[in-house]
């Protein structure tokens, strides 16, 4: 149910809302779909076994037939089906087809460097895109963003090993094992912190080449004489 800003009740009843982004909010109906209003409350782009808020300009949907994809505000798909896929955030979203990367608001890949290596890339998976299993020590799924402070990011690792720790100790493994284990995740995630540091790096290097590029052609317009 939603309210306007005189406390009225607008749109009806609904199984499950979402916040208004974008001009669109994502509401759950009685028959267990999922589509989109206005707001004037009417429904746009048809109906969805899952819907997500607008996040960038773009929402990530779930079709019949299992795939993920986005839809931007006229309610068109864009870049492809995927078989996961999460919302866009500061300018990236995070999706799986043959492997898990993120791609940006034009739908190009990034980290290909990673994707394109093996063994980089079974470890960015590891950290950042843990599988949903019965170590339930590896649900890593909130560190999904694309920008975290450094003291959030080294409290979550250190949490995760207290927990992976306690979890293997439960389940009667040897000090040998759990330490092997441990170090490994340890490592792991080092290394994953280091190869998302990289990239980033990269990207601000691009953003401040075109930005001395554009001063430049600035600089010859002004210039100008004849």
């Amino acid at each position: 149910m939603y309210i306007n800003t005189k406390g009225k009740e607008c749109f009806g009843e609904f199984a499950g809302v979402s916040s208004f982004s974008n001009g669109f909010a994502c509401v759950k109906k009685d028959n267990g779909m999922w589509t989109f209003i206005n707001t004037k409350g009417e429904e746009c782009f048809g109906e969805f076994e899952y819907a997500g808020s607008f996040y960038d300009g773009y929402a990530c949907i779930q079709k019949a037939n299992g795939k993920y994809t986005f839809i931007n505000t006229k309610g068109k798909e864009c870049f492809g089906e995927f078989d996961a896929a999460t919302r866009f955030e500061n300018g990236f979203a995070n999706v799986k087809k043959d492997w898990q990367m993120y791609i940006n608001t034009q739908g190009k890949e990034c980290l290909s460097e990673i994707s394109k290596d093996e063994e980089k890339r079974h470890k960015f998976q590891r950290f950042y895109f843990p599988i949903i299993s019965d170590t339930n020590w590896l649900k890593l799924g909130y560190l999904n963003q694309v920008y975290l402070l450094k003291s959030t990011i080294i409290e979550t690792v250190k949490q995760v090993a207290y927990s992976m720790t306690y979890d293997l100790t439960k389940k009667g493994y040897s000090n040998d094992y759990i330490s092997e284990q441990v170090n490994d995740y340890l490592n792991t995630a080092r290394e994953a912190i280091e190869l998302r540091k990289k990239y980033f790096r990269e990207i601000q290097h691009k953003e401040q080449k075109n930005k001395e590029e554009l001063q430049q052609i600035s600089k010859k317009i002004k210039e100008f004489k004849f």
